[in-house]
């Protein structure tokens, strides 16, 4: 039997007490936190039309916004729903509380599934979906891995031009900023002096160390896994620049967040964009400090509010089934059967936990050395994620392409048990039986 009246309770003690502890030792020696602040104050005088308005000022948004701007005669403006990225999420030892229900994200969960996820809350998961300004880059994991080339190809092959791998390759190149030894015969596939800083995390320790070699005893390389090929054994690299997270707001946007022609305004929801009888978006309808505002468009409306609102903001505004629009009383603007279809979920098997001696162990994050070092220089523990990581690429199914892998290994150094059932299981949502609480 769920014990309901504690189900909130770890994450009411980390957010009321222990993060206002965290976000006051932070503050005093994180400059860009208290800089990113100023930085994304609103703008004394708004116009009442841009040239291009971005919704979702997070990964996608940042970068759009800040690339549009650099014509210095293009009016820009960024609505974000969420607020600038607070103190601790800088800090790449401290993502786990990235995972904090309420704190940057949108605490969404799924619905419930009568045949799967029995033992979660009400059978129902929850979705992780950054709500501040940088986004899923500002609260997620931070690793940074493109994804297959016979992805991006298969894309291109539907129809989607300029979306293979060739041609996507080079803009992955142009954003990247590689901060490590040179990759040898990988080399070929990053980019130096971009704006997104790329970096491998601390050095293996004894349980990465094996995972990569059993990954060798089974046949696997150890592979880039941002070069030509993605079936084998790797170690993590991730976006972080000298000890410091490097999102996309963080790499495009507070950059640009100066000019003239930029214009931020974070805590803005849009919650609707509108039409013209050509069915062209003039402008959105956005809500700030509960107030309703109108602002107009004269080119575009680009629609960044990641893969679950976006879908979301068009239904609000009339795209979709017209069967589903007209049950919930929205207009019709166009019959676009597709909109707000074909969620594919991120099938995961949790639980293949191991005991290790006590060498593996992980480190305790909050001791005073680590804060020693890191403080005034960026550096120790919690400069890359805490523990050992890693991740294998593996082909499983018979037949098809060899080089194609299937199935996805993940290493965390931290079983969902660790914290004896204080944190984590509501974090993720998991269903906590009586006799374990008391």
């Amino acid at each position: 039997m769920v014990v309901s009246v504690l189900k909130a309770l770890p994450t009411q003690l980390v957010m009321v007490s222990v993060m206002p502890l965290v976000r006051l030792l932070l503050m005093g020696v994180m400059e860009q936190a208290n800089q990113a602040y100023k930085d994304y104050d609103r703008p004394d005088e708004f116009l009442t039309e841009y040239d291009f308005i971005v919704v979702g000022g997070g990964s996608a948004g940042s970068v759009l916004a800040a690339r549009l701007a650099e014509v210095s005669w293009w009016k820009v403006l960024v609505l974000e729903a969420g607020e600038p990225p607070t103190p601790e999420t800088y800090v790449p030892g401290l993502v786990a509380l990235g995972y904090v229900r309420g704190n940057n994200n949108w605490d969404y969960l799924t619905e419930p599934q009568p045949h799967g996820l029995k033992n979660f809350v009400d059978q129902r998961a929850t979705i992780l979906h950054g709500r501040a300004v940088g986004g899923g880059s500002t609260m997620g994991g931070m690793v940074y891995e493109r994804g297959n080339r016979r992805d991006f190809d298969h894309w291109a092959e539907l129809g989607n031009t300029g979306w293979d791998y060739n041609s996507v390759l080079y803009h992955f190149m142009k954003s990247e900023n590689f901060i490590g030894d040179n990759m040898g015969a990988t080399e070929f596939y990053h980019g130096r002096g971009g704006p997104l800083a790329v970096s491998p995390g601390h050095s293996p320790g004894s349980l990465a160390t094996a995972f990569l070699q059993a990954g060798q005893e089974l046949g696997y390389n150890i592979i880039d896994p941002n070069g030509p090929e993605t079936l084998g054994f790797s170690s993590p690299y991730y976006n972080i620049k000298e000890g410091i997270r490097s999102s996309s707001a963080e790499a495009y946007l507070r950059p640009a967040a100066a000019w003239d022609n930029l214009h931020i305004l974070h805590s803005a929801t849009v919650i609707k964009i509108e039409f013209n009888e050509e069915k062209r978006a003039t402008g959105v309808v956005f809500e700030y400090k509960g107030e309703l505002y109108n602002v107009g468009a004269k080119l575009e409306v680009l629609v960044c509010a990641g893969s679950l609102a976006s879908p979301k903001l068009l239904l609000l505004s009339g795209l979709g089934p017209p069967d589903h629009l007209k049950e919930h009383e929205v207009k019709v603007v166009a019959e676009l059967a597709g909109v707000g279809q074909n969620l594919q979920d991120h099938l995961g098997v949790y639980g293949l936990s191991w005991t290790l001696p006590d060498t593996a162990a992980l480190p305790t994050l909050f001791n005073s050395s680590a804060i020693s070092e890191y403080v005034p220089h960026k550096k120790g523990l919690y400069s890359a994620p805490v523990g050992d990581f890693g991740s294998a690429w593996t082909k499983v199914a018979e037949g098809g392409d060899k080089d194609y892998p299937d199935v996805e290994l993940f290493l965390s150094p931290v079983s969902f048990h660790a914290d004896q059932g204080f944190f984590l299981p509501y974090a993720y949502g998991l269903d906590i039986v009586e006799s374990n609480l008391l």
